[in-house]
Order: C-alpha cells, then structure tokens, then sequence
C-alpha cells in the first residue's frame, strides 16, 4: 500500500470515528438533560457545545437561564443562545428574543427582540408568534401594526395559545373591521408559508 493511500485511509477512519464521537455526546446529551441529570448533562452538552451542536448550545442556554444544575448567569445564556439562533436553532431565537424584549442578560432592546422573534415566528415557534403578535400590538421595537399583530396573535392561538387568543380578542375590539379583514387574510398566508 503506498503512504499516500494509508494516510488518506487514515483520515477517513478518523473522521468517521469523530462524526460516530460527536453523535454519541450529543445524544448523551440530550438524554441527561430530558432526564433533568443536569450534572452529566453538564458535562455532555458543553463537549457537544464545543463541536458546535445547537441543540446542545440551547440546552446549555436553557441550563444557565433557569438555573438547572448551575447558577444562574443570564449573559451566558444570551451568549449560548446566540450561537444557536445564528446557526438556525428555532426555539434559541425565541428565547434569544425573550432575552432582549425583557433586558434579561442583555440591555434591553425591542427591535432586537423582534427580530428573533420574527425568525422563530416564521419557523412556526408558538410562543415566539405570540410574542410578535403582542410587539405589534403594543408598538415595542416594530411599528403599531392591528393587523400584523391580529395574524400572529391568530397563528398562535390557533395552536392553543390562550394568551394569545385573549390578546387577539384586544386587537378586535382595537383594530378598525378593514384591519381586521388585512389580519386575516395575513393570518392565511402565514398558515400557508410557516404553519409547522
């Protein structure tokens, strides 16, 4: 066997026995943390963090923002969140929006929490669509909009919000009836284009 083909022979192995590695933590950790064994899913998750594994990132964000086997520590949350949210991880961008719509981590900034809300909206994050409905409602960080705020708040409640089906009885007895008409037809489109 020549060299050349023994190294690359090499690599490969390796490269399968680090992808087999980097599954295992990552299932490790998800287990430990389902499981509430935040000790071990400690260790698990910051190992798959380390490889840039998102779920394990949220699951971390999630351990330092409610204080689940470590102290409690809000900025690095934000930080782990944001890691996650960036690559893509939908409920990270709901609860990296939450972060900054109530200053917990970060200063408080409603244009950056609708912006994440929006990303994990559109992805079909209940609570995140509640969120954007709400900001529209009230005018933090987007502008006061009846009928973006009735057709988020009416996605939400369709999966059982019940905050949101409250709110959106507020948007109808706010909004003018050519409001509401533009929140339900942009409450269809969104079925259509982010309904999971």
């Amino acid at each position: 066997m020549y060299p050349h083909t023994l190294l690359v022979l090499t690599l490969s192995l390796l490269g399968i026995l680090s992808n087999a590695f980097a599954g295992e933590i990552t299932d490790k950790c998800s287990e430990f943390f389902d499981g509430q064994q935040y000790d071990k899913a400690l260790i698990s998750c910051t190992q798959a963090a380390q490889q840039g594994d998102t779920k394990a990132l949220f699951n971390l964000g999630i351990m330092y923002d409610y204080a689940q086997g470590v102290p409690q520590d809000f900025e690095h949350a934000v930080d782990l969140y944001t890691k996650a949210a960036k690559q893509g991880h939908s409920n990270a961008q709901s609860h990296l929006g939450f972060m900054y719509d109530n200053g917990q981590g970060v200063t408080q900034d409603y244009k950056q929490a609708a912006l994440w809300y929006t990303k994990a909206a559109q992805k079909g994050v209940v609570q995140a669509q509640f969120y954007l409905g709400f900001m529209y409602l009230s005018g933090n960080g987007v502008i006061k909009d009846n009928a973006q705020a009735y057709a988020w708040l009416d996605m939400a409640a369709a999966s059982g919000h019940e905050g949101a089906t409250r709110s959106r009885g507020i948007v109808e007895r706010q909004a003018t009836p050519e409001q509401i008409e533009q929140g339900r037809k942009l409450s269809l489109a969104y079925f259509k284009k982010y309904a999971k």
